[in-house]
C-alpha cells in the first residue's frame, strides 16, 4: 500500500507544469524539478527513466522538458559506467525546438576520512533539428559530507561541474552546487539543492540562479 501510495505521488509530480515563454535575463531565478524511477535488473545493472521540468523567468514559465531513459553498469566498486539518451524540448523565440543527446558517463566513486568522492566524466552527442550537430564534454565532481555530521538519512553536498564546447574547443558553462539530499519514505529519496549556473554570451558571462527539487524512486 506504501509503494502504490508513493508510486502515485511520482505520476502527479511529473505532471505539474505548464507555461509559454523563457526568458534569458542575467541574474533570472529557476526552479527544475526532476522525477526518476530506478530499478535494478541484474547485478550490478541498473535501468532508469527520468522526466524533468524547466521553469525561467523567475520561476514564472516553462521554458524547457525532457525525457530520459538509460542503463549504468557497477563495472568494479569504484568504477560505473552508463549510456543515456535524452529527448529534449526547449523554447526559444517562443518556438519548441528538439535536441536528441545521446550520452555516455564514466563515474569515479571513492570514500576519504568519511568524505564520499565523485568524479562523472560525461561526453554528449547534441543532435538539433534546425542546426548542425554539436559534442560536448562535462565533468562534475562531487563531495558529500561525512554521515557523522549529517546525520544517517541525510547527506550534505557540494559540487562543481565544466562544459567545454568541442567546436570551439572551449569552456562555455560552469555551475556551483550546494545541495541536501536523503530517503523520504518507502523506496523514495529527495534531492534539494540550489545551484548558480554561469553561461557564456558572446564575450559576457551571464548568471542563473536555479532552485532543484528531484524525487527518485529505486525498485
Amino acid at each position: 500500500m506504501e509503494r502504490r501510495a508513493a508510486l502515485l505521488l511520482f505520476v502527479g509530480l511529473s505532471a505539474a507544469g505548464i507555461g509559454p515563454a523563457f526568458a534569458y535575463d542575467d541574474g533570472d531565478w529557476r526552479v527544475w524539478q526532476n522525477n526518476t524511477l530506478e530499478a535494478r535488473i541484474a547485478d550490478g545493472w541498473k535501468v532508469k527513466i527520468a522526466e524533468e521540468f524547466r521553469i525561467g523567468d523567475d520561476a514564472s514559465e516553462l521554458y524547457e522538458q525532457f525525457t530520459e531513459i538509460g542503463v549504468t553498469h557497477a563495472l568494479t566498486p569504484c568504477l560505473r559506467l552508463g549510456i543515456d539518451y535524452r529527448h529534449d524540448y526547449r523554447l526559444s523565440e517562443n518556438i519548441w525546438g528538439l535536441e536528441k543527446r545521446p550520452q555516455l558517463n564514466a563515474t569515479l566513486v571513492h570514500t576519504w576520512c568519511g568524505f564520499g568522492v565523485s568524479d562523472r566524466s560525461r561526453l554528449e552527442r547534441r543532435m538539433f533539428a534546425t542546426k548542425d550537430d554539436e559534442w560536448r564534454y562535462r565533468n562534475k565532481l562531487t563531495v558529500t559530507l561525512p554521515g557523522a555530521l549529517t546525520g544517517s538519512r541525510v547527506q550534505v553536498y557540494v559540487a562543481g561541474e565544466a562544459f567545454v564546447d568541442f567546436d570551439p574547443n572551449d569552456l562555455s558553462r560552469y555551475r556551483l552546487y550546494l545541495g541536501v539530499k536523503g530517503r523520504v519514505f518507502g523506496p523514495f529519496s529527495l534531492d534539494l539543492k540550489y545551484f548558480r549556473q554561469s553561461t557564456e554570451k558572446g564575450d559576457d558571462w551571464l548568471g542563473t540562479n536555479v532552485m532543484y527539487v528531484g524525487v527518485k524512486g529505486g525498485f
